[in-house]
């Protein structure tokens, strides 16, 4: 076969916001159908996604299918852990952490298992190894649980039309729930158990459930909105002498939780109680919010601290940013035009309510405009309020994004929104001296 193009667009391999560019460029590509050697009949590989289940799942297969079967190597340490009074979540966490304080991933993603034996030796090993060994657990629980096969975000777009065995490179754990009847979703390559708060490169739209219960309507799962990624902020603050000098309260859900923590144990790889990063910081408290019966939830945290820090004074006036902390402080999309779809990390949601008293003597000079502004289809939207009362200015600023991807078309709008809500961020409000 021959295939001739001309004139293609060139595609950039280091563009930002952007997993895989190589799923933008024009290709042709080609998948093995099947297979007919002489003196055997003709065997197809992948004439649907069933074919491609049936061909992972098969008991004989020695690099996937048999591990499903897999026994939990640590029983005693499973048990021990275990008690009758946990919940669903308790438990899968707590088989998260058996696995975890046993056997260290080692950085790699795959799809198949050759030895887990030797895995178990070693101490470490790929998400795929650990992840067999982790149904094991939670099967000792009581737990059934499932492959979700996938294509990671930087590896490309699984084609959902074409069935390919070929493009799958790695899967995760689905546990599934008999009291809500639902699925929660988890990784051994996780640093924290957060479930259904994924590593990022596995948040795909489209990933399959090997479960011989769902309804191949139900077999396609959507990973990237598993979670509400939300961060809410509430300031209260006063001015005076030259500076400004409040509280500030942070609750963060999903995403946002887990990124923040992250961040935190990449600081302080040893431990769970952390230290302010920023300077200024009094009275730092951090704490995970707790569920019912006390369960452990990475996913909702709490942090909480005074501080204290200089206004900009000028010739008698003083420069006060009513968000205090700012959320965007430079524009990443200054490119002219885009050729790639926009691809963010996860939806989510920043509100803040910053609450300022302002200091006798002075008075308002200037004080910022309220703003809004949306794309036309509402995906992206900033609102940001602004009242004063006497010597009280309320900041309420919600930036919300509601999905994980903006079309080429889109991004002039986005480029524009982004500029001004940035201006909004560092606006100012100028107090002059009586």
């Amino acid at each position: 076969m021959t295939f001739t193009s001309q004139n293609l667009p060139a595609i950039r391999q280091d563009e930002s916001y952007c997993w895989c560019p190589e799923d933008y460029k024009i290709q042709v590509s080609f998948d093995l159908q099947g297979t007919h050697f002489p003196g055997r009949e003709y065997e197809p590989f992948s004439e649907e996604w069933k074919d491609v289940d049936k061909q992972l799942t098969k008991p004989e297969d020695e690099l996937f299918g048999k591990h499903l079967s897999f026994n939990n190597p640590f029983k005693e340490e499973a048990i021990a852990a275990f008690t009758s009074e946990m919940t669903f979540e308790q438990k899968v966490i707590t088989a998260f952490r058996v696995l975890k304080q046993k056997l260290s991933w080692n950085g790699r993603y795959e799809l198949y298992s050759r030895d887990l034996n030797k895995v178990i030796k070693a101490g470490n090993g790929s998400n795929a190894d650990l992840n067999f060994i982790l149904m094991g657990i939670l099967k000792d629980y009581g737990i059934r649980s499932y492959p979700v096969v996938l294509s990671r975000r930087s590896t490309g777009v699984l084609p959902f039309n074409f069935p390919s065995l070929q493009k799958l490179n790695t899967f995760l754990v689905a546990a599934y729930n008999n009291d809500t009847q639902g699925y929660v979703y988890l990784d051994s390559s996780m640093e924290l158990p957060a479930l259904n708060v994924l590593p990022l490169d596995l948040c795909v739209n489209k990933a399959r459930i090997l479960s011989p219960d769902e309804p191949e309507e139900k077999k396609w799962v959507d990973l990237i909105n598993l979670s509400s990624n939300v961060a809410f902020m509430q300031i209260n603050a006063t001015v005076q002498d030259g500076q400004i000098r409040g509280h500030r309260m942070t609750q963060l859900q999903g995403q946002e939780a887990v990124e923040y923590q992250k961040k935190q144990l990449r600081q302080k790889k040893d431990s769970l109680i952390f230290t302010p990063l920023d300077a200024g910081k009094e009275k730092f408290a951090f704490k995970n919010l707790k569920q019912e019966n006390d369960a452990y939830d990475p996913t909702q945290i709490k942090e909480e601290f005074d501080f204290l820090m200089d206004t900009e004074t000028t010739g008698g006036r003083l420069y006060v940013n009513p968000m205090v902390f700012p959320q965007l402080e430079r524009n990443p999309f200054i490119q002219t035009e885009r050729i790639l779809p926009v691809e963010f990390q996860y939806p989510y949601k920043y509100n803040l309510i910053c609450t300022l008293m302002l200091p006798d003597g002075y008075e308002v000079e200037e004080i910022p405009e309220s703003y809004s502004v949306r794309t036309d289809d509402g995906k992206l939207q900033c609102r940001y309020m602004i009242q004063r009362t006497d010597n009280k200015v309320v900041l309420n600023y919600v930036f919300q994004l509601r999905t994980h991807i903006l079309l080429p078309d889109q991004y002039s709008q986005l480029q524009d929104i982004w500029t001004k809500v940035i201006e909004k961020n560092q606006a100012l409000i100028v107090l002059k001296k009586i």
